[in-house]
C-alpha cells in the first residue's frame, strides 16, 4: 500500500549569504546566518513575525518598512530520518513552492521550482540516508527575479506592476487595489515523501456523461503507472451509501483506463436553493496477484450535467444549465482570504463559504489574481451547493508568449485541472481576469493582437480538450463576441461603474 510520511516539521529558515547587503534589515542576527524556526506550510512574512523579527505587517504603514523582505534570498532547511527499505519506490512531493527555487537532498541537487502553483516530485529512493538526511530548499528573491525576466523579454501593458506577469505566483501579492504589497516566499503547502510499490494511480477524473429519464450516464478515467511485469488488477467502485457500483480491470501498461457506469435512479447533485447536493464516493485502488493494495484514491464526485447557453431563440443569453434546469446565479467574487496563504484555516474557509450560503449566494467566482484554491475550499462547495467559476490564475495584463513560459502553464493548468474537475461545484473555467478589456480599452485596437492572447484562444483550449471537455470554458471576463469585450451586446460583463473606476 503507498503511504504517505510528512516532512512539515523541525524545518528552519535562513538569510541566504547573498542577501546580507540588502538596505533596510536592521537585524543584526538575520545577517549573520542564524537559523529561526519556521512553520511548513508558511511564508517568510509570518516566519520574520512568528520569531519576532519584524513588527505586524498589517499595523498602519508597517507594509511601507517591509519592502526589504521580498528583495532577500532565502534557506529552508529540516533534517529526518528514514528507516524504510522494503519499498521500491520514494517520490519527495513539493505541493507548494513559492515561488523561484532550488531543492537539495544530500546536498545533491534535486531540481528547480519557478511556479508556485505547481506540485513538484522527485525520486529519491537512491539518495535517502536512514539518519541524518539533510533537505534544503533555495529561495529567490521573486521581484528580482521577475525583474530580471521583464528586462529580458521586455515590458508589457500591465496594470499595477508590470514585472509580475513574468513570475508564475498569485498576481495580488505584488499588490491591488484591495489589498497590500507582500510578494511572499516560503513553501506554502505540505512537503512528504509518498512510497509505493510497483504501481500507482497518477490521476483520475469524473464526468457525467448523459442524464436520461430514470438513469445516468457517468465516465471514470484513471491513470495508472506501473513498473510491474506481472499483471495487477484495477477496481473502481461508486456508492451513494445505499448502491454500490463496481467494475474490475486487468492493467498490464501505464496508460489511462477508462470505467463507464449506468446508474439507476440517480441522486444528483444541485446548487444551492435549486436542490439537494447529493455526493458519491468514488474509489480506485490497484491490487497485486498477492491481493495486497497497492494504491488507493477516494474522491466526493457529484453526477450532475451542465452547460453554458450562449443563444436562445436567436439571441445572445449567459446562463446555466444545470440538470436540464435553467438556474438564476446569485454569485460572489472570491479573492484570497489572507495576504499569507497559509494563515487560511478550514474553520475560516468554512465560516466564510457558510455565509455566502446563508446569503443565498449560488455561485463564487475565484478571482484570476489569486490562486488554485485548496481542496478544502471546493470540498465546501461541494457540500453547500456553492457552484464555482474558476478562472485561470492571470489578471489585468497582457502575459508572456516565450517557449518556456507558455511550456511552464502548460504543466500549470494540466495539473491544476485534474486536481480539480471531479468537483460536481466546478461550473466553468474561464482564461483570465479583464485581460482582453483593459487591452481594448488602453492599447484601442482588437485584443486578438495582445500579448498572451494565445494562451486563453490556444493553449489552454486544447488542454481542456483532452482532460476536461464536459465542462465549459470562457476565455476572459468580461468577454463576447463583439469587438469589445465588455460589451452588453454578448457574453458576460463587468459592471466598473457602480464602483471606484480605480479614483
Amino acid at each position: 500500500m503507498a503511504a504517505q510520511n510528512e516532512l512539515n516539521k523541525n524545518w528552519t529558515f535562513s538569510l541566504a549569504e547573498s542577501s546580507y547587503s540588502i538596505k533596510g534589515i536592521t537585524n543584526k542576527q538575520l545577517k549573520s546566518g542564524k537559523q529561526f524556526a519556521a512553520t511548513i506550510p508558511g511564508t517568510i512574512h509570518t516566519d520574520l513575525l512568528n520569531n519576532k523579527l519584524i513588527v505586524d505587517p498589517f499595523f498602519a504603514d508597517n507594509e511601507l518598512k517591509l519592502g526589504w523582505i521580498t528583495e532577500c534570498d532565502l534557506v529552508y532547511q529540516t533534517k529526518f530520518d528514514f528507516y524504510d527499505n522494503t519499498i521500491k519506490n520514494v517520490n519527495l512531493v513539493f505541493e507548494g513552492v513559492d515561488t523561484v527555487g532550488e531543492i537539495y537532498l544530500n546536498d545533491r541537487k534535486l531540481g528547480n521550482t519557478d511556479n508556485m502553483f505547481l506540485t513538484y516530485s522527485f525520486n529519491v529512493k537512491n539518495i535517502l540516508k536512514q539518519k541524518n538526511n539533510l533537505l534544503k530548499v533555495i529561495i529567490k528573491s521573486p521581484v528580482r527575479y521577475a525583474k530580471q525576466q521583464e528586462e529580458k523579454y521586455g515590458k508589457l501593458p500591465v496594470a499595477l506592476n508590470s514585472s509580475r506577469v513574468y513570475i508564475r505566483k498569485a498576481q495580488y501579492s505584488f499588490g491591488w487595489d484591495w489589498g497590500p504589497t507582500f510578494p511572499t516566499s516560503g513553501i506554502w503547502r505540505k512537503v512528504y515523501l509518498r512510497e509505493w510499490s510497483n504501481a500507482k494511480i497518477d490521476s483520475l477524473v469524473f464526468n457525467t456523461k448523459k442524464l436520461g429519464k430514470n438513469y445516468a450516464d457517468v465516465e471514470v478515467v484513471i491513470r495508472v503507472e506501473t513498473h510491474s511485469s506481472k499483471n495487477i488488477l484495477l477496481l473502481v467502485s461508486l456508492s451513494d451509501g445505499d448502491n454500490v457500483y463496481e467494475k474490475k480491470i486487468t492493467v498490464q501498461e501505464t496508460k489511462e483506463y477508462r470505467v463507464a457506469f449506468k446508474i439507476k435512479e440517480p441522486k444528483l447533485w444541485y446548487p444551492n436553493g435549486e436542490g439537494d447536493q447529493h455526493l458519491y464516493l468514488l474509489r480506485a485502488k490497484i491490487f497485486d496477484d498477492d491481493n495486497e493494495i497497492l494504491d488507493e484514491v477516494e474522491r466526493k464526485v457529484g453526477i450532475r450535467t451542465i452547460e453554458l447557453i450562449l443563444k436562445e431563440k436567436e439571441t445572445s443569453t449567459f446562463k446555466f444549465r444545470i440538470n436540464n434546469k435553467d438556474i438564476y446565479c446569485k454569485g460572489v467574487n472570491w479573492i484570497p482570504a489572507d495576504s499569507f496563504l497559509p494563515e487560511v484555516s478550514q474553520k475560516k474557509y468554512s465560516y466564510l463559504l457558510s455565509l455566502a450560503k446563508q446569503a443565498n449566494i449560488n455561485m463564487v467566482r475565484v478571482w484570476g489574481g489569486g490562486i488554485y484554491e485548496n481542496d478544502e475550499f471546493y470540498r465546501l462547495c461541494d457540500e453547500l451547493g456553492l457552484l464555482v467559476w474558476q478562472d485561470f490564475m492571470f489578471a489585468c495584463g497582457a502575459y508572456p508568449e516565450n517557449n518556456e513560459f507558455i511550456a511552464n502553464v502548460r504543466k500549470e493548468v494540466t495539473q491544476n485541472v485534474l486536481r480539480l474537475q471531479h468537483h460536481p461545484c466546478l461550473a466553468l473555467w474561464c482564461g483570465n481576469n479583464e485581460n482582453e478589456w483593459i487591452w481594448f480599452q488602453e492599447q484601442k485596437i482588437s485584443s486578438k493582437k495582445m500579448t498572451g492572447y494565445k494562451i486563453y484562444h490556444n493553449v489552454i483550449p486544447k488542454i481542456l480538450n483532452k482532460v476536461d471537455p464536459d465542462r465549459p470554458y470562457w476565455q476572459s471576463s468580461p468577454f463576447g463576441n463583439e469587438d469589445d469585450p465588455n460589451s452588453f451586446k454578448s457574453g458576460n460583463t463587468h459592471q466598473w461603474k457602480i464602483w471606484s473606476m480605480w479614483i
